[in-house]
């Protein structure tokens, strides 16, 4: 199973890896929104998990 992983906390990112891969996934990694969306439209994953979402906004 394919598992694509949307986090911007490196560290955080590979202790999920590691937990899934340990259990048998196959996962991938982005750091940010726009990559996960090119990824996902490019090979979307067999898992998909809403978890949470950050945006960060500029206001001028």
């Amino acid at each position: 199973m394919d598992i694509l992983i949307v986090e911007d906390e490196p560290e955080i990112a590979h202790l999920i890896e590691l937990s899934l891969e340990k259990e048998g996934f196959f996962c991938r990694i982005s750091r940010d929104g726009m990559n996960a969306l090119r990824m996902f439209q490019e090979q979307p994953p067999d898992l998909k998990l809403w978890l949470g979402l950050a945006i960060n906004l500029k206001i001028l």
